[in-house]
């Protein structure tokens, strides 16, 4: 391409000169002889484009040599690209320009109908919101200063999102059947939406912003929290995969929804209620060794076979499991526990060795084992009549009272606060999960 098409006066107030001297360095002119920016060109690579003295350029003249350089084919380097807002998408070692202008009105996504693996950089001048269509396949989005305010992805689609250090970032919504990985790493993301049937990679680590995260059902692969301060996280029902929540404090609740066969381990986690579903079959691990941050109550549904390791935690005070629990509950060792309560049928294990439990209660009927080694604060178990379950480590009780369905164990003298029962509204609450779950 000739030096003469690319040495032109734009319009009359700017110009594009050689710079004297300077075989590959022109000048971008204000018609005063004020200095704009240089730009440096060598062939046909536009390698080099930086302001002058830090001077602001016009949104206008940006977009004006966007244009130009796409209408005349030029190369353009990634830092060039950014300065002029300018995306990329690169497939089979070929890149394909995109002005702003191009990007909102969705001229790229034609581009992205191959089923070859593509990289999308995305820059822009101004902040904007950016969707793709459904089955968009083998994408590679990079977001890096890209000011994009909000994303949408449609259903079916198999993509790397990278939101890593992007400030701009504030609402994200997956549609389902979602196939790839999801980098939220020191974004100021404040809302993502992942649908059902996600097979994805998602992590998220020291943002700017409390992150509200809800994923769909049936979500299979992996979650990655740490170092972050979450709104609210609630996964769907019949999660497979595997949660990993370390130094996070979130300001409301965890959910993980019924039918799951999960692998969940959140390790110094600040959260006062954790909810675990219905049919819970996997393997769930609360620790906390800072008795100031960690999780205060884990609730666990019905028909529980699951594994729960609270070993040594130092934060967890109350448990409950629902109605027929079976599986292994494992609460040795931890000095913060006062009060655990199992529901009619259950028929698992329950090790509250070296612990500081306070109260048990199982409701009938109860076939379950309990363990109580060297738990010198126990004070009461509520436990029904007959002797289908097993309890082993207690000492001798100093009285029990009996009424029709159950007997009552007494170890240490003196009433227990109010809060170590159930009130009429927890008994309420519980009842209209069982019917509206």
């Amino acid at each position: 391409m000739s030096e003469d098409i690319f040495i032109h006066k734009i319009n009359r107030r700017y110009s594009v000169e050689l710079l004297s001297g300077k075989e590959n360095t022109y000048i971008l002119r204000r018609k005063d002889g004020i200095i704009l920016a240089f730009i440096e060109k060598r062939l046909n690579n536009i390698v080099s484009f930086r302001s002058h003295q830090n001077r602001k350029i016009p949104a206008s003249l940006l977009r004006y040599l966007s244009a130009f350089f796409i209408k005349h084919n030029y190369d353009l380097s990634a830092e060039v690209a950014k300065a002029l807002g300018i995306s990329i998408i690169r497939q089979d070692n070929r890149e394909t320009y995109f002005s702003f202008a191009d990007l909102k009105r969705g001229k790229f996504i034609r581009a992205l109908n191959s089923p070859d693996e593509k990289l999308l950089t995305i820059n822009s001048l101004k902040p904007h919101n950016l969707t793709f269509p459904d089955e968009c396949g083998n994408v590679i989005l990079s977001t890096l200063g890209a000011k994009i305010k909000s994303l949408k992805i449609g259903r079916n689609c198999s993509m790397v999102i990278n939101f890593r250090q992007n400030r701009y970032i504030k609402e994200i919504k997956i549609n389902k059947d979602f196939t790839g990985k999801i980098f939220l790493a020191d974004s100021s993301a404040k809302y993502c939406v992942v649908g059902d049937n996600a097979r994805a990679e998602i992590s998220y680590a020291s943002g700017d912003n409390p992150l509200d995260l809800k994923i769909g059902n049936d979500f299979q692969g992996a979650l990655n929290v740490r170092s972050a301060y979450l709104r609210n996280l609630n996964i769907g029902q019949n999660c497979n995969a595997k949660l990993n929540l370390e130094f996070c404090i979130c300001n409301r609740f965890i959910n993980i929804g019924a039918g799951s066969r999960a692998e969940i381990a959140c390790d110094n986690v600040f959260a006062r209620h954790i909810f675990i579903g219905s049919r819970f079959s996997g393997y769930f691990r609360c620790s906390g060794q800072n008795s100031r941050q960690g999780v205060r109550r884990v609730t666990i549904g019905d028909d529980f076979s699951g594994h729960a390791d609270f070993s040594n935690n130092r934060t967890i005070q109350r448990l409950e499991a629902g109605q027929r629990a079976g599986g292994i509950f494992e609460i040795i060792g931890s000095p913060s526990v006062r009060v655990a309560k199992f529901d009619d049928g259950f028929n698992g294990e329950a090790d509250f060795s070296e612990s500081g439990i306070v109260y048990v209660r199982a409701l009938a009927p109860c076939a379950g084992r309990l363990i109580f080694r060297e738990c010198s604060n126990l004070t009461l178990l509520k436990l029904p009549l007959g002797n289908d379950f097993k309890i082993i480590g207690t000492k001798k009780p100093l009285k029990i009272n009996k009424n029709k369905q159950y007997a009552f164990y007494y170890f240490k003298q003196g009433k227990l606060p109010k809060e170590y029962f159930s009130s009429w509204t927890e008994k309420l609450t519980r009842i209209f999960h069982r019917l509206f779950r």
